[in-house]
């Protein structure tokens, strides 16, 4: 695939050498963070200035959650396309399907194109699956990346969280790649760009190494606050109080540009978008989504797409646990017996629909192959008996581990190939799980325990929605965000102590929450 040069020219309304931008082509090439309240602008306009790296033939890959960034691929007008044949993976404008497990895949791919890219995560679903994809993603990227390249990433604070309520788990990783790419990605010529609407929540460690930053309207205390410390991390305190003060009561689309190693401190307006405005809110009745766009030609893309989706779930020790109990049932049903020769011959009942006959033959390959097994039980449960017990004695060991994914896969095959094997020997064995709780420690001056509060207290019990919980919360006197309610109880239901039904979030009757009494 190749992309179009781009020609200036089918942009009559501007000029290639004096394009009007509050922000310098050669401030270009910092580490930006565009930040802003839902509505202000800060999207849209870093749209703006990503047009004019396209034009510039710079090399982009924007990480897109919400998938507001397809507009990229047609002018104005919506109806007719772009110079910019920017392909897009996942979501609803799509040249071809995003999943979870493609991570890996996806990253390596893009870090051999010279094409910039949008990753749409829009049609991925869920949160952790978003982490799941982000993680091999970004390491496949980081690893294979030998040019400069613009990492935009949209909703930032997403990947990069203040607060992580599971510090070894993935979003932990995903933190930690996230830190290495700003913190040490320009020597592999990255060039990240973050937007964010909640500076408070994005990550201090990765706000701090912003270069400069683009600050829409802001009127939240705590965001605020969060772009006063990057303020004093760059020594200029006094300034900081003025700019402060004028975010609240900022017009839509103007911004405050401060990038001190430049020497440039100004508020500004920014131009209008060489593109279509696909970020926009929907008027009332329109769908902004039903948009067409002509797809790109990545066919041998979406055949290795498919081939690692087959993979995966073909490895997926759950699908496994489900294919093994849906043969339980069917072969239950079909109530497969091998012939005892010690009994003697009794009249032979008439064989029912779903029973299939034995030969003897085959009757003594069964009990041998279940003989088989026994054995490897035995030896199975002796290495795991002397592996429990301490360290080893004299005897050699024969098996050195326990492979659960050669068990599992042993499994799948025989029951594939052999059913009436599988039914012999699935009459003993028994599948035990093993659950492990999360345990969060916390106390009720954090949103987290105080939602562990009303969860005890049963508030959750027949269901109840983040506003709910929000009033509750603010009748008892606790200062709190709604929004920041909505996204701790989204982090409790992925922990499992909630559940996100229609009628908002429910408690797990077997989770515990234990409330202890400060000494």
């Amino acid at each position: 695939m190749t992309t179009k040069k781009r020609d200036m020219a089918d942009f009559p309304h501007f000029d290639a050498k004096t394009i009007a931008s509050p922000i310098p082509q050669d401030t270009l090439g910092d580490r930006l963070a565009f930040l802003g309240m839902a509505g202000s602008g800060k999207t849209y306009n870093a749209g703006v200035c990503v047009e004019r790296l396209l034009l510039d033939n710079r090399r982009c890959v924007i990480i897109d959650p919400l998938g507001v960034w397809w507009g990229l691929r047609l002018r104005p007008n919506g109806k007719d396309a772009s110079q910019f044949d920017v392909p897009i993976f996942g979501g609803d404008h799509g040249d071809l399907v995003l999943t979870e497990n493609a991570g890996q895949l996806i990253g390596e791919t893009v870090a051999g194109m010279q094409e910039s890219c949008i990753l749409d995560l829009s049609g991925i679903g869920t949160k952790a699956g978003e982490r799941r994809f982000m993680l091999p993603f970004l390491t496949a990227l980081y690893g294979g990346v030998d040019s400069p390249v613009y990492l935009i990433c949209d909703e930032s604070d997403m990947y990069a969280p203040q607060q992580l309520l599971d510090k070894e788990g993935e979003a932990a990783k995903l933190l930690g790649m996230m830190e290495t790419i700003v913190r040490r990605g320009r020597v592999r010529g990255f060039i990240p760009w973050l937007i964010t609407q909640r500076p408070a929540v994005l990550s201090k460690n990765i706000l701090s190494q912003a270069d400069g930053i683009v600050s829409f309207k802001l009127t939240g205390s705590q965001d605020r606050d969060a772009i006063g410390a990057w303020i004093e991390g760059q020594a200029y305190k006094q300034q900081g109080k003025a700019i402060l003060a004028s975010l609240p009561s900022l017009q839509r689309g103007e911004a405050v540009i401060w990038i001190p190693a430049r020497g440039i401190l100004k508020t500004e307006s920014f131009p209008e978008k060489l593109t279509f405005d696909s970020s926009r809110t929907p008027k009332w009745g329109e769908k902004l989504r039903a948009k067409s766009l002509k797809p790109l030609d990545l066919g041998k893309l979406k055949e290795r797409l498919a081939t690692i989706e087959a993979e995966t779930k073909a490895n997926d020790p759950k699908l496994l646990k489900a294919e093994i109990v849906r043969l339980r049932r069917e072969l239950a049903a079909k109530s497969v017996r091998a012939p005892d020769p010690a009994q003697k011959p009794a009249a032979k009942p008439q064989p029912k629909p779903m029973e299939k006959n034995v030969k003897e033959s085959e009757a003594k390959a069964l009990r041998e192959e279940n003989a088989t097994m026994r054995h490897r039980v035995a030896q199975l449960e002796a290495a795991h008996q002397t592996s429990s017990a301490g360290p080893p004695s004299s005897e050699p060991a024969t098996i050195s581990a326990i492979d659960m994914g050669a068990i599992y896969a042993y499994v799948k095959h025989r029951a594939t190939n052999d059913p009436e094997l599988l039914a012999v020997i699935m009459r003993r064995p028994e599948i035990q799980v093993a659950v492990t709780r999360h345990t969060i420690h916390t106390d009720d001056s954090k949103l987290v325990g105080m939602l562990a509060i009303l969860i005890s207290e049963g508030f959750f019990d027949s269901g109840a929605t983040g506003n709910a919980a929000y009033d509750e919360l603010k009748r008892r006197g606790k200062s709190v965000a709604k929004p920041s309610v909505y996204r701790v109880a989204d982090q409790l239901a992925e922990k499992g102590f909630l559940t996100k039904e229609a009628s908002g979030y429910r408690a797990v009757a077997d989770m515990k929450v234990n409330i202890l009494d400060a000494a």
